[in-house]
């Protein structure tokens, strides 16, 4: 009986140990597949991160390579402000330099689109004023010395009309009607270039139209004319072929004037051209950052946005695969429960028939005691009577002697 219940107990043991050993491996296996789950995820985050950082720092180059050009346009605006103001020519050497280096900031990049094309719009009128300005400047040139040549010629007719006059003056003469209306005319002259100069450099100075309208209103003077008429009355031939050459000198003055103001005007036009280009090209770049600056709120949204739902799917995925385990986890043990408790069961049953077969061996046990007992006790009295037996025996014979002997 105990035999028995020993190889029930053991093969329980060897039962118990196969489905413990496969339960550890099925865990260590599921929990091996949910360290891989795990570190896929966190790979799938890192990269989309990743992906969207790199995105972002592409646009945060492209805006900080836009800001870096926008400084550079607004320097060039501050020394075109100044060049319009100084004419320096180191100036005018700074912004070509600065052109030059935002062109080829903006060729190297393929990204910055329509702010290319602006900014060439706006290097373009750039030129297009320093050549106005050069125009304007080489016929300022020209009026100048139209003027001082023609000053130079009234001055050397002045220079006559008084040596004839004081030459007359030595002999008791003085110089006739038409000389002196002459010479009048001549000093007349001269204010009258000098007041064109004074108007052609106020109108350079201002750019008020009012300037030019008197210039023009000067022309219609007749004074060369006048001049040209009566150097004719002049009596020596030196003064007189002088004074002739008056009104060419003062034509020439008066043609470069005109254009001068021509071209200002163009210059003016180019100045103008050249701010609404800057304009236009600060306003390009402006655009470009803000659309910058958008492409980036929407990548940074998009990014909070996927790696949320990433991580909700992550989420959900490792609840699920928790609850997988879990219940996994529980089957074999509940299923080990159960093995157990109907082991115990068998246990208590083999125990149960063990007391029962004690029971049964102890009432033997006891019925064969009280046999013994009552064998013992009925040899006790066997072996009494048969002493008595004995005893009377001996009785007997001692009896038989004595009445032998008598």
């Amino acid at each position: 009986m105990w035999r028995i219940c020993y190889i029930i107990f053991q093969g329980i043991n060897y039962q118990y140990s196969i489905g413990e050993i496969s339960m550890r491996i099925s865990f260590r296996l599921k929990l091996a597949g949910f360290a891989a789950i795990a570190i896929l995820s966190m790979s799938i985050i890192l990269a989309t991160e990743a992906y969207f950082y790199l995105d972002m720092e592409n646009n945060n180059k492209q805006r900080d390579a836009v800001n870096s050009l926008v400084r550079d346009i607004y320097s060039i605006q501050l020394d075109q402000k100044t060049f319009i103001q100084s004419h320096k020519q180191e100036t005018r050497a700074r912004i070509m330099t600065n052109c030059a280096t935002v062109t080829s900031a903006i060729s190297q990049r393929s990204d910055l689109g329509d702010m290319g094309l602006s900014f060439g719009a706006y290097t373009a009128a750039i030129g297009k004023m320093f050549d106005s300005f050069d125009n304007r400047q080489q016929a300022s040139i020209g009026m100048n010395l139209a003027q001082d040549k023609a000053l130079q010629g009234i001055q050397a007719v002045i220079d006559a009309m008084d040596k004839i006059q004081a030459r007359k003056q030595t002999q008791g003469e003085d110089l006739s009607n038409d000389e002196n209306a002459a010479l009048a005319s001549i000093r007349e002259c001269s204010v009258f270039a000098y007041k064109l100069h004074a108007l052609q450099q106020a109108f350079y100075l201002t750019g008020d139209e009012a300037n030019a309208a008197q210039f023009a209103a000067l022309l219609k003077s007749q004074i060369l004319d006048q001049v040209d008429m009566l150097a004719n009355n002049i009596s020596e031939a030196k003064a007189r072929d002088a004074c002739k050459a008056i009104k060419s000198n003062m034509l020439a003055f008066i043609d470069n004037g005109q254009k001068g103001q021509e071209l200002f005007r163009k210059e003016m036009l180019a100045i103008a051209n050249v701010q609404k280009a800057g304009e236009e090209a600060i306003a390009s770049a402006n655009n470009m950052l803000a659309t910058t600056d958008t492409v980036v709120a929407k990548i940074k949204s998009r990014a909070i946005v996927t790696i949320c739902g990433i991580v909700l799917i992550i989420a959900v995925s490792f609840i699920i695969l928790a609850i997988y385990l879990i219940r996994s986890l529980l089957s074999p043990l509940n299923s080990a429960i159960s093995q157990l408790s109907q082991s115990g069961d068998a246990i208590s049953d083999a125990a149960n028939r063990i007391s029962a077969s004690s029971n049964d061996l102890s009432e033997g046990a006891t019925e064969q005691a009280a046999s013994l007992e009552e064998t013992s006790s009925a040899l006790e009295q066997l072996a009494s009577m048969t002493r008595q037996n004995a005893d009377n025996a001996t009785s007997a014979n001692s009896q038989m002697d004595q009445t032998k002997q008598q």
